[in-house]
């Protein structure tokens, strides 16, 4: 059985910060690396390593403008 949908996440944010702060070549094989362990498909894993992390939401709800 592989990674669940938790550990997946804390997996590839921590493979996150060294994939951006990578070489050229070190970047290969941290993408090879963070597939390996995700079962992820190369082009999301390429899509989820590029973009920035998530801020935490703050819970501010919306108000809504009904009466």
């Amino acid at each position: 059985m592989g990674l669940s949908m938790k550990e997946k996440q804390a997996v590839t944010g921590q493979i996150r910060s060294r994939y951006q702060n990578a070489q050229r070549k070190e970047k290969s094989a941290i993408l090879n690396e963070c597939i390996q362990l995700t079962g992820y498909n190369r082009k999301y894993a390429l899509r989820i390593l590029n973009t920035p992390q998530a801020l935490p939401l703050r819970g501010q709800r919306r108000r809504s403008n009904s009466n």
